[in-house]
This record gives C-alpha cells, structure tokens and sequence, in this order.
C-alpha cells in the first residue's frame, strides 16, 4: 500500500494558490513564482522558506530537531537553471555572503538584480588620478580613495580650480590609452589582456584553443572555439558558472592541435604547468611534485599512480551501478514515470551507509520531482502535486 507525504515546496506560488505577500527588507519588485513558467535562466534575487527546528539532546545524548511550524524567510542571489524536463535550481551566487537555498528550503518569490550603472571612462581607471586642495596648490595622488592615502606624486601651485580638473582629465585619460593601446578587451565581466587572434594551424579543422579560467577558485579549463565570444560562453559551461564568473579568456594557440581530439591530453598539460589533484587522496599533482613520475592520467584527470587510478575507476563504476539500480528500481516500481534521477544522502549519524533515492518526473507535475528512497513504501511530492500523483497512481494501478 502507498501511502504520500507531501513538502511545502513552492505551494505558496503554485497557480490558484496565494502566494506570501514576500519580504519587505529589500527594495525591489518581488513576483511569486510560478515552476510552470518559471523566469528565464540567469542571476535573480530570490525569497528562502526554510522550516525552523527546534534542537534537543535525546535520552541517549543524540541531538535531534523538532518542527516548530514556523517559517524563516531569507533572501539569497542565485544562478536559476532549468534542466530538461523542467526542474529548477537555484545555485548560489555567493553562499557564504548573499545566502542560499538548503534542500528543506523552497523558493516563492524571485526579484531582478539590478546592476549599478557602469562608472565613465574616466572614474573607471584602475589607478585614478586626483587632485584635491593641498595648501595654496593641489596635490596629484594615485589610487587614493577613502580607505587609502594612495601614492601622492606631484604638487601643482599657483593655478585655479579650472585648470586642476582639466590637469586631472587628462591624467586619467592618458591612463585610460595606455589601457587600450595595451589591447585590455572587457565584456560580460571578462577582462584579459590577449594578442591579435592567431590564424588556426591546418589540423586544427578551423577552430582555436583557448585557456578560460574561473574567478573566485581559479580554475582553468581549455576549450575550442572559432572566436573569443564563443570561447568565453564554452568556458563558463565547461566550468559551470555563468560569464560574469570568468576572470580571463585568453589564446593558447601551442594547444590548437588538439581541437579536432576535443581535449588536451592530461599529461601535456601537466607538462605546460597545469596542476591537478588526484580524486582519490587529493593530494597535489604537478610537473615539480615529488613521484611525478608515476603521474598517470585518463581522459580527463591525473592521478598519483596506476594504483589510485585503479581505485578511483573501481569506485565509479561501482557507483554507476548503483545508480543504474535505483533507476531501474523506479522505473519498475512506479511504471510511465519519465526524467528519472538516482541521488545518493548519507544517513545521519549514528547510522551508516547513502539513502539510496530516484527524483522522477509524472503526468500533471508542476513543483519540484517526486523523491523516493528504494524499497520505501511512501513518495514524496509538493504539496501542489498531490491530486495530480494520486491521479497518476489511479491509472497505473499502482
């Protein structure tokens, strides 16, 4: 017998639902949303219902939680990405500073980001010169703002306040050519100093290798585009983050022999001063590391040895087969669900072992997929679902 649990999950945007009036901490114009038509993917604002619990300390000295029933609304930026068969998640922009969305959380109302508008060619300058009242005369800093002094250089005397702007103008816009004349090319939050495009070699079928690499972590991926607009969009899929992320795009021209093989051998990149971690220790790999020697690599990763190598490879595809497993069981189980996903959860301590879990799809779904942990006897489903899952169960004689 089944029997169904249901989440608030998105029940409050639902349609035929009223939705929460939003918060009224942030100055911007919150809608409801609605997972049917949610909004186009990118940065947005959005609202975080989270479940409030209250924490206690068992009789055997365990902490466990209680529902309170209350509700905690918080606000969080979030990269929204709808995958193909129309779930939505929210990644976190910055999770330590502007917030993000827990798994017991669920998103009602979503904001637009308005960005500042873009300082002029003159307050832009990376240095900016200043003149400001020194004496009878003016001073000229560099860099100086108001959390520091910046390089004073020179003392202007004896001229009016006409003359010292038009001396600080063309200060700052000698350093803006200088900017340009170095070929610095910013867009969509990427800047890069880089050379004219060089031609493709013949083998290369056309396309070039460029290097682009991540702001916050660092990371670096290469990847073969016909232009540097085009790279810029590979690279921030290829490191999964959006272009505004994207510290550098730039020209490794020596790699565009492996266009055509889509991918630069680990070990050459190695050789060219790329470092990597083994996913088995973690531990560091790079050209100068100790037992470099024994540096292995597949497709796309390098390990310490052919021994980690091995490991790793045995626990993917146990893995794999786990999760063919849990998909299989679904499938049997719950016959014309479609989009199945196999998830792993570790059970909370004092228990061992993954929860073993499939998110799938159903006719009539609107919230997030229904959750079912193998060989449970209930499914979970937004609260929004539930006529639409019994429905379903009805039909399928389940």
């Amino acid at each position: 017998m089944l029997t169904t649990t249901s989440t608030p999950s998105h029940a409050a945007s639902q349609p035929g639902q009223t939705p929460a009036a939003g918060p009224t901490f942030l100055l911007v114009d919150w809608k409801p949303l609605d997972h049917a038509r949610p909004p186009e993917e990118g940065i947005w604002w959005v609202v975080v219902n989270t479940p409030e619990y209250d924490c206690d300390v068992d009789g055997d000295g365990r902490t466990v939680g209680r529902a309170t029933g209350d509700i905690e609304q918080t606000v969080a930026m979030v990269h929204l990405s709808i995958d193909p068969e129309g779930g939505l998640s929210f990644d976190p922009v910055d999770g330590w500073n502007l917030g993000k969305v827990s798994d017991e959380s669920w998103v009602s109302h979503y904001a637009e980001v308005v960005l500042p508008k873009a300082p002029s060619v003159v307050a832009s300058c990376q240095s900016r010169h200043t003149l400001e009242r020194h004496g009878s005369g003016w001073a000229i800093y560099t860099g100086r703002n108001a959390s520091h002094h910046g390089l004073n250089w020179g003392q202007l005397s004896e001229c009016d306040e006409g003359l010292a702007k038009r001396v600080e103008l063309g200060l700052n816009l000698a350093a803006e050519l200088s900017r340009l004349a170095a070929d610095v090319t910013p867009g969509a939050g990427v800047g890069q100093a880089h050379a004219p495009l060089q031609p493709p070699c013949a083998e290369s079928g056309g396309l070039l290798a460029f290097k682009a690499t991540e702001m916050n972590e660092g990371v670096s991926a290469i990847v073969f585009a016909s232009g540097l607009d085009e790279a810029k969009q590979l690279g921030a899929d290829k490191l999964d983050t959006y272009l505004g992320a994207l510290e550098s795009v730039e020209r490794t021209p020596h790699f565009d022999k492996y266009a055509l093989q889509g991918a630069v051998p680990v070990p050459e990149l190695i050789k060219d001063g790329w470092a990597f971690h083994c996913p088995w220790c973690s531990a560091r790999l790079e050209a100068e590391s100790e037992g470099a020697e024994h540096i292995v690599a597949d497709a796309e990763q390098a390990f310490c040895n052919v021994e980690h190598m091995m490991l790793e490879h045995a626990e993917r595809s146990q893995w794999e087969a786990e999760d063919f497993a849990t998909i299989e069981a679904a499938v049997l189980t719950f016959p014309g669900i479609t989009g199945v996903e196999s998830r792993r959860f570790s059970r909370p301590f004092p228990l061992q072992g993954a929860v073993h879990t499939a998110l799938f799809d159903f006719p009539g779904r609107t919230g997030e997929k229904a959750r079912w942990e193998v060989g449970d006897s209930k499914v979970t489903v937004s609260a929004y679902d539930r006529e639409a899952w019994d429905a379903f169960v009805l039909a399928a004689g389940i």
